[in-house]
C-alpha cells in the first residue's frame, strides 16, 4: 500500500516537473533522489578532556544530602558515607538520570498493580450485585427522604 502511494506520488511529481520548469522540486530532491543519503558524513570524534585544571574545577559540584542518596541509588557509590564532598557534574547528571528512570519504572509497576486491584475489586462488587446505578438510586432515595423530613419539620413548626 505504501509502495503504491510512493510510486503514484513520484509519477505525479515527474509529470508536474516536466510540464513546468526543468528544475526539480524539493520533494523530488529530498525523497526521490537517486543518490543514497548518508546520515553520517564524518566519523564522530571523541571529546577531548581539557588538561587545564580550571576547566576541571568548573565541572565540580558539591552534592546535597538528597543528591548523595541519588548517587548511591544510581549505583555510583556503595553508601552515603562513600560519596566525596566534590563530585564531577557528569557523574551526578548520570546518577540523576538513572534515578529518574528507576522512579518511572516503579510508577509504571505501581500503576499496573493498581489497575489489577481495581479490576479485582470491581469484579467482587459485581458478584455482590453492587452497581453504580443502584448506588445512585439509593443516594437519591436518601436525599429525598431527608428533604421530606425537613419539610415535615417546617410544617410542624409553622402550625
Amino acid at each position: 500500500m505504501s509502495q503504491r502511494l510512493i510510486m503514484n506520488s513520484y509519477r505525479f511529481l515527474m509529470r508536474v516537473s516536466k510540464s513546468g520548469s526543468q528544475q526539480k522540486s524539493y520533494l523530488q530532491k529530498r525523497y526521490f533522489s537517486d543518490n543514497p543519503v548518508s546520515k553520517v558524513d564524518k566519523p564522530i570524534e571523541q571529546a577531548t578532556v581539557s588538561q587545564n585544571p580550571r576547566d576541571l574545577l568548573r565541572n565540580v559540584v558539591y552534592p546535597s544530602d538528597f543528591e548523595k542518596k541519588m548517587l548511591v541509588w544510581g549505583g555510583r557509590y556503595k553508601s552515603v558515607e562513600d560519596v566525596p564532598k566534590k563530585v564531577m557534574f557528569e557523574e551526578l547528571y548520570h546518577a540523576k538520570n538513572k534515578c529518574r528512570i528507576k522512579a518511572a519504572n516503579i510508577m509504571i509497576v505501581a500503576t499496573i498493580i493498581g489497575c489489577l486491584v481495581a479490576i479485582y475489586l470491581g469484579k467482587q462488587a459485581r458478584a455482590r450485585g453492587e452497581t453504580v446505578q443502584k448506588m445512585n438510586l439509593d443516594w437519591h432515595k436518601e436525599i429525598n427522604r431527608r428533604m421530606d423530613e425537613e419539610e415535615e419539620k417546617k410544617k410542624n413548626q409553622i402550625k
